[in-house]
């Protein structure tokens, strides 16, 4: 075997192995392993790919497809489905998708007719995607959100969520912890806390949003129970 073959055989060989490794590796190794040279950076990057794509082929069926109706329209995914990418054990129902209103009904249009969700509100007319006012069992009060389509599809479900501006990202800061002020766009994805998050799983408690209303009160308490059995823990100042 001359030289050029061989080169050839390890470095085939020491891909083979290093996409073996990456997939072995939890978020946060890959992350750090990803900036050490640059077949690692390649390496990585298409690991975290397939780990996106994975993810949402629990809830579409054509995951490229939508990642580009995401890019098209500005849209970003948030909400446990995005902490789900950097913490393996959680499982998402659901999936929220913010989007501004200029794009919202182009979004739900391709969620209905390709990936066959159908609407979720009661008492309306089939085929008809007017985005007019909630009624309030889809309405929770949270400040740079204006409407929210319910999407269903069997045991699966899609919450439209359209925002106030003309940003998808305007609702984030008002969420109720910063456990999942993180968000997925097209083409990547962000952890707002990522120290706090992936490293320690700690959540800071948005004390001003959970303690407004009733409703959020209520909704916070299900959450904090919720991700505390997933090993999360939380506290309510970033000095606690």
């Amino acid at each position: 075997m001359d030289t050029a073959s061989s080169r050839s055989v390890i470095s085939k060989l020491d891909a083979s192995i290093t996409i073996r490794i990456a997939e072995q590796l939890d978020i946060h190794s890959l992350l750090a392993w990803r900036y050490t040279a640059s077949f690692f950076h390649f390496v990585i990057t298409e690991q975290l790919r397939h780990i996106y794509t994975t993810h949402l082929s629990h809830f579409v069926d054509h995951p490229d497809t939508f990642r580009h109706i995401l890019r098209i329209t500005h849209a970003a995914i948030s909400g446990s489905f995005t902490l789900s990418l950097f913490d393996d054990s959680i499982r998402p129902n659901d999936l929220d998708i913010y989007v501004t209103e200029p794009y919202a009904v182009r979004l739900a249009t391709y969620l209905r007719d390709v990936e066959h969700y159908s609407d979720g509100r009661e008492n309306v007319v089939p085929y008809h995607l007017s985005l007019h006012t909630l009624s309030p069992d889809v309405h929770y009060p949270m400040n740079g959100i204006q409407q929210l389509l319910p999407l269903i599809r069997e045991q699966r479900r899609i919450d439209l969520i359209v925002t106030t501006s003309d940003s998808a990202l305007t609702p984030l800061p008002y969420f109720w912890s910063t456990l999942v002020m993180n968000f997925a766009t097209a083409d990547f994805w962000c952890c707002s806390y990522p120290i706090l998050t992936v490293l320690y799983h700690y959540g800071i408690v948005n004390a001003i949003r959970v303690f407004s209303t009733p409703i959020g009160m209520e909704k916070a308490l299900r959450c904090i129970q919720k991700y505390a059995r997933r090993g999360y823990y939380f506290v309510f100042t970033p000095a606690e």
